[in-house]
């Protein structure tokens, strides 16, 4: 009876592979076709095509709708876009409505030809912002596309245009996963394009509102961090429909960097640049802070104490814990002489594991330098044969099995976890848009 069972869901799985696999073809082919129909501006067939669409997969209906006919909006002089548009429009149910209507009134903007259809637009953007919540809207993407519209045709005075950035402001920042990592997979996109959206609205307010360097801080804050970049393509639609540059929008941190730098003469406080170091430590960006601490404070002065003090008046407290290791404790909060690095990984973490062949080495190197101020643990959390992942892969750098309450006294929400420790016993995350081993090598001074 087992046996049968066994063999029964084996055919269900082969049988689900292969419907998966026929859907997704007739899916594909579905989207192609009615790209193919807005290219050639058949819209009766490109409608028809488009309800087919979604009776196979609503998702992919709306990918292609939002990620491939507004690229066509942006392109196509003769309109055909807009003949489709409304169609589809009056077709669709009110769910599907209030999905489309951002795209939908971005479509009226680029068609409109008169101030009496800008000012209802206007309206309509306004009062969109405060009541569309649909999971496929991408409402802040089109709200910016429209303002963008309206300012290209005079239509839009300045408190509009605060107004309209402001919303997309609070309605981003609404969002929980700004900074924390989501644990359900498929929030990842999301977080992307959202913080994406957020540094180009904060942007936004610098370059054409008001030059307030908090708008700019704040642009560089939100800019796509290492996560985001591991799911970049969430964000590339949005880049390439509001910059038009064809490729991962990387974000605002060079600007930023350049505003420090091109507002703060010699006398300026060093903490200007400093900052901008802190959140980028690449090593162009450690290089002219270091030039400048010496233009200030001369060659006498000692830069890595400055650093230091710098990194630690940024960093927080730990709480007062202690974890074994096979030969030492390790008092995280215990003031030292030393730095110490924390990886918090799992085996079934993949971009943990990924990562390990790198961190092998790095720790071997560490060890065997005798100058270096660094010491470097581990924390992993349910492995499963932890040592015999460890004994396998050749690992030799310190590790220790955490519970799950330590992992809740030590706040860990995100995996890998790469917390640097100060000598003083406070502690700051690694940059995520960063490689570790470069921030890891000009936090510490390596």
């Amino acid at each position: 009876m087992i046996k049968l069972i066994g063999i029964l869901v084996c055919v269900l799985l082969a049988s689900t592979q292969v419907v998966w696999g026929q859907t997704f073809k007739q899916i594909a082919k579905t989207s192609a076709a009615v790209e193919r129909a807005w290219e050639k501006g058949q819209t009766e067939k490109a409608v028809k095509k488009s309800e087919g669409l979604y009776g196979q997969r609503e998702s992919f209906f709306y990918s292609t709708t939002h990620d491939r006919l507004v690229r066509l909006i942006q392109q196509d002089e003769n309109r055909y876009w807009w003949d489709y548009l409304e169609a589809l429009w009056g077709k669709v149910d009110p769910n599907q409505q209030e999905a489309l209507e951002p795209l939908y009134l971005w479509g009226r903007a680029v068609a409109a030809q008169d101030q009496e259809e800008y000012a209802l637009i206007r309206e309509d953007l306004l009062r969109l912002q405060k009541e569309n919540f649909h999971e496929y809207g991408k409402l802040e993407r089109y709200a910016q596309l429209t303002l963008q519209e309206l300012v290209k045709n005079n239509a839009a005075s300045e408190d509009f245009k605060k107004q309209v950035v402001a919303n997309n402001i609070a309605r981003l920042e609404a969002y929980p996963y700004l900074v924390e990592i989501p644990e359900d997979h498929l929030e990842y996109r999301t977080r992307a394009s959202n913080r994406f959206l957020l540094a180009y609205a904060y942007d936004y307010l610098f370059s054409y509102i008001e030059e307030k360097e908090e708008y700019l801080r704040n642009a560089a804050e939100f800019s796509l961090d290492e996560f985001d970049l591991l799911n970049s393509y969430s964000a590339y639609h949005d880049g390439l429909l509001l910059t038009g540059f064809n490729g991962v929008p990387v974000g605002f941190r060079s600007k930023y960097q350049a505003y420090l730098v091109e507002n703060s003469d010699d006398t300026a406080p060093i903490e200007l640049l400093a900052e901008f170091v802190f959140m980028q430590p690449t090593d162009a960006n450690l290089k002219a802070l270091k030039e400048r601490f010496a233009n200030q404070h001369g060659e006498e002065a000692s830069f890595e104490t400055f650093w230091r003090e710098f990194i630690t008046s940024k960093a927080t407290d730990l709480p007062s814990v202690s974890i074994p290791f096979e030969s030492e404790v390790l008092d995280l909060a215990t003031p030292k002489d030393h730095w110490t690095y924390v990886y918090v990984w799992g085996t079934w973490c993949a971009p943990c594991v990924k990562d390990l062949p790198n961190f092998q080495p790095f720790y071997a190197d560490n060890l065997l330098n005798s100058t270096s101020n660094l010491k470097i643990y581990t924390l992993s959390y349910m492995s499963r044969n932890l040592g015999g992942f460890m004994k396998k892969n050749g690992y030799t750098f310190p590790v220790s099995e955490i519970s799950n309450e330590l992992k809740e006294t030590l706040g860990i929400s995100k995996y890998p976890t790469k917390m640097l420790i100060t000598p003083e016993g406070k502690f700051i995350e690694l940059p995520m848009d960063l490689d570790w081993q470069t921030s890891l090598r000009n936090y510490v001074l390596l």
